[in-house]
This record gives C-alpha cells, structure tokens and sequence, in this order.
C-alpha cells in the first residue's frame, strides 16, 4: 500500500490549516512567525506533491477549493487531536519528574506569604521540585496561560481577568486592606483609618489604563460604601510607585504584602472592615498531581 501523505511534513499541515482558517497568506505567517512568501511557498509544495489544488487565489482573496476544504474539514481536528495527545503525554512526564512551576509577582514580598506555604509544602511532599521565578502581573498570567506555570501568585484584584480567561483562584494570603503614607500626612497620627477618612484625600494609583483590574477593585470598595475614591496621581506599574516613595504626599493603598519599606519614610495603618490579600491562580483542567496536593494546601 502506497502512502500518499509520506512526503508531507507536519509543518506544511499545519500551515495549510492556519491559511485556511485565516483566509489569508500574509496573517497566517503572521500567527506562525514565518514569512509570507516561506508560506506561500510552502503551499505551493504541498498543491504539488498531492497534485490536488487547493486554493483559488484571486488579487482580492484566496478560498478553499472544494478538495481543499473536504482537506481541511478533515484534516483539522485530527492535527489538533494530535497536539493534545502530545501536550498530555508532556504533562505526564512533568507529573513523573515531579516539578511544580511557580510564578510570584515581583513587587511582593514572599516572606510573607509563600516560603513559609513552599517550606510546609516541601516537608510534606519532599519527591515534589519547586521550580520559582518572578515577573510582572501580565507576564505572570500570559505564562500561566500558555503552560508555562503550573500556578501563579497574584494581588487580588487579578481575579478579574482570570475569570475573564477561565483560570481558577483560591485566596493565598488575605489581611486588611492598608494605607501606606509619609509619616507626615495627617492621617499618620490615626491608629486605624475608614475609608470615610481616606476619602477626601489624593491617592496615587495604577493606572487605569495599564492596571484596569486595580481601578475596578478600588473603586467597587469605595462604592460598598457610596464614597468615591479620589485619584491625584496614576502610575505606569508597582515599580514606578515604589519609586515614587521618596516625595510621597498621597496615600496608597494596597495590601500586606506590597513590598515596599516602611519605617522611617513610609508608615501603614490598616482600613477597617475591608481585606485583601494574594491570590493563587492555575488552570481548572489541570492535570498535575502536585498542582492539587499544592491547593490543599493553601489556609
């Protein structure tokens, strides 16, 4: 029996499957990282070795041919069935080295909150490797999305996104709500504040546009209590507001585990009847023993 797809590599499959999704040669090699005419070229090959074509092109567009699209139809659920067998086979020999991967935000202090939870962890399961790194919020929940972490550790005010992506969350560390400011700001004096207090004064922020998560979750808490927070300075990212600490005149709030000095020039006081904390985020489907046995974990 003579096998006609023998000369057909995977690649050329799969390139033909994005043209044919995307319509178009230039946003397929757009979503494969390849050059136009490299994808051009390739299904110029392929229409070639099976003799068969496959698109109709015109100046304006290209569409499947009816052999083509009979191709397509067929081809498409078998090559991403394939993918999946692979990615599971993958998770599998990940779940056999026993190796969770971690991701924390970078501008929080983990003392507080996950050595302590790693170290229980590592006592209980001593065959299970973590493997930790740091990084920005986005990046942190890009990676967690594309497999890269097994989980990721969040600020709260995340849990809007990964809602939107249908990744799951459970809380990590949760504690009041606090107000960071210079020791010279009148509400320093105050053992504990109400966000009636905070309300009439400037708060420095994330910005709404590359923080919206932030901005929704503050301002949801002000609202339980029909006040209105009143926002003088935003900022790009957390690093820009510890930065920014050195002529602080507004108040910032955020959580326990901000890494960010107090003593001297900053102190914190806590916000009554509100808390927050950090998240720890993973997929729903996860497959990974270590993943659960982590969750169980968590207070």
């Amino acid at each position: 029996m003579t096998f006609q797809l023998s000369d057909i590599t995977f690649m050329q499959v799969l390139i033909f499957i994005t043209v044919a999704k995307e319509s178009s040669f230039s946003k397929a090699a757009l979503k494969l990282h390849m050059t136009q005419p490299a994808v051009t070229k390739s299904i110029a090959r392929m229409e070639r070795q099976l003799s068969i074509p496959l698109f109709i092109r015109t100046t304006r567009q290209i569409d499947l041919t009816r052999e083509g699209d009979y191709l397509y139809r067929q081809w498409k659920p078998v090559f991403f069935s394939m993918e999946q067998a692979l990615h599971t086979v993958r998770l599998w020999q990940e779940e056999q080295q026993m190796r969770l991967r971690v991701g924390l935000t970078s501008t929080t202090n983990p003392e507080l909150y996950f050595w302590p939870l790693a170290d229980a962890f590592q006592k209980k399961y001593p065959q299970i490797q973590l493997s930790v790194e740091s990084d920005s919020m986005e990046i942190l929940r890009d990676k967690l999305l594309s497999g890269e972490y097994d989980l990721v550790f969040l600020p709260d005010f995340e849990r809007y996104s990964l809602e939107d992506q249908t990744l799951g969350w459970r809380w990590a560390a949760r504690d009041h709500v606090w107000a960071y400011m210079s020791p010279e700001h009148p509400l320093a004096a105050e053992k504990n504040l109400t966000l009636a207090q905070l309300a009439p004064y400037g708060l420095m922020v994330l910005s709404e546009s590359n923080n919206p998560n932030y901005i929704k979750d503050l301002t949801e808490m002000f609202q339980k209590e029909n006040l209105t927070p009143k926002i003088t300075r935003s900022m790009k990212n957390a690093y820009t507001i510890k930065s920014s600490i050195r002529d602080l005149a507004e108040i910032i709030i955020a959580d326990a585990y901000f890494d960010i000095p107090t003593g001297s020039s900053i102190v914190r006081r806590p916000v009554v009847g509100h808390e927050n904390g950090i998240i720890c985020a993973f997929h729903r489907d996860h497959t990974l023993t270590g993943v659960k046995d982590f969750l169980e974990m968590l207070p």
